[in-house]
């Protein structure tokens, strides 16, 4: 749940339009101001709460504004549904103690046990306060769904209730990604949810495959030696655009085969993980721990601005080792056909720095895929719609290999992207007709 402040009857979240805008209306992890400022710091007790009250019809309290919002598509590719309700902070009626219960029930009318509750103590607001927002969120399953928000006055002894219909369709790509998470998942979006763990990725090989898997942590941002308002912009993007990447190209799952995953720091010169075959949930886990780390600029020391001229190098170089490695990550896996995956936000490198492309290896015995983050953001200047597209040299690095390129600019890209290396690397394994 995220509470925050609400000035001059609109929302003002001006990093959330920014997500909105740019992330695919990806979910933003910060907030203006917590109700909890006003109110003890406890939630409210469903026991004191009468189920019935949940099915009851409407009943909308005076000067509220309750919205339930579409389900959204996130980058860690499960759908999230919200729910925003305005209240005002002071009226004529004694100030009140809300209590905020948002529940779900399914098709059938069965309510699951989870829930969403805040309690918003109005008794210590100050005069003249301006409305407030509450916001609740929940993960879903495909599937149909009835939500229901209560709000309960303890001082007045009075509630309220708001309820919608909502339907998640389920998508043709990648339909089951999430068969194994709950259905139903309240989430504090104030901070980073977990990663999805575990995610249904099946690679239905029919001979041994070693996929390995590279992600370039390392913003644009970060590299640009003369960062400008736009770059800034794009880091929530490529966070939540990395996250949703490396959860699912982490849980890629060979029936026969194994996966090898690596990531690296460009700007930092450094290697986080190295061609690790641990279990997913253990590699993802400590990716997803680098990774604001890696986008936050107040890291950046006067070494790693000198390291900025051989980001490249060392991209260069490590990806080289990948490629020749030929080493099976199982020694049940003695002739393993392979797929390189190279995961980066689309850089341009500082000048001076080598731009020869990689070397080709000598044996052309692998797959190639590049999935890179990159957007086209439109705005309007004097009546017209004006572009503005990043542009990258990563592919022009990787061009020898010949690889198959995927530009990602939304959760959905990213879900198709997947879904066709999955395809490309099942055709790759296939024994060719008997003739």
């Amino acid at each position: 749940m995220l509470a925050e402040t609400h000035a001059m009857g609109r929302e003002y979240h001006p990093r959330r339009a920014v997500h909105a805008l740019l992330c695919g209306l990806t979910l933003c992890i910060t907030c203006a101001l917590s109700l909890s400022l006003y109110a003890p710091a406890q939630e409210s007790n469903l026991r004191g709460i009468p189920i019935a009250w949940f099915e009851e019809p409407d009943q909308h309290a005076p000067h509220w504004r309750v919205h339930f919002d579409p389900p959204t598509l996130t980058y860690s590719q499960r759908f999230v549904v919200s729910v925003r309700a305005i209240l005002p902070a002071n009226g004529k009626e004694p100030h009140p103690d809300w209590h905020i219960l948002l529940r779900i029930a399914d098709k059938s009318g069965r309510w699951f046990q989870n829930y969403d509750s805040f309690r918003v103590d109005l008794r210590g607001v100050p005069p003249k306060s301006g409305p407030l927002l509450w916001r609740g969120y929940a993960f879903v399953q495909p599937g149909t769904y009835r939500l229901a928000l209560v709000a309960y006055d303890a001082i007045n002894e009075r509630h309220f209730v708001w309820h919608k219909m909502m339907r998640v369709d389920r998508p043709s790509v990648l339909p089951d990604v999430d068969r194994d998470l709950p259905t139903v998942e309240f989430v504090d979006l104030s901070q980073i949810p977990p990663p999805p763990i575990p995610e249904y990725l099946p690679v239905h090989t029919q001979a041994p495959v070693q996929i390995d898997v590279v992600f370039n942590l390392t913003g644009d941002e970060q590299l640009s030696l003369t960062p400008h308002n736009l770059d800034s912009s794009r880091r929530p993007y490529v966070e939540y655009a990395l996250r949703g990447a490396t959860a699912l190209l982490s849980q890629l799952a060979p029936s026969q085969g194994c996966v090898r995953v690596s990531a690296i720091d460009i700007l930092r010169l450094k290697v986080l993980l190295d061609r690790s075959s641990s279990d997913a949930a253990s590699n993802l886990n400590r990716i997803q721990q680098a990774i604001p780390i890696a986008l936050d600029n107040s890291a950046v020391e006067v070494h790693t601005l000198a390291g900025r001229t051989k980001a490249r190098e060392f991209f260069d170089q490590f990806l080289e080792k990948v490629i020749s490695d030929n080493a099976t990550c199982s020694t049940r896996l003695p002739k393993a056909d392979r797929a390189i995956v190279v995961v980066s936000d689309s850089h341009i490198f500082p000048e001076g720095t080598d731009r020869e492309p990689v070397s080709t290896p000598e044996h052309r015995n692998a797959l190639f895929f590049i999935v890179r983050f990159s957007y086209t953001l439109f705005y309007t200047r004097d009546s017209f719609p004006t572009a503005v597209t990043t542009f990258d040299e990563v592919g022009h690095m990787l061009g020898p290999l010949h690889p198959r390129y995927f530009n990602v600019a939304e959760p959905n890209g990213l879900r198709r992207a997947v879904a066709e290396i999955v395809k490309d690397i099942e055709a790759s394994t296939t024994a060719p007709p008997a003739r």
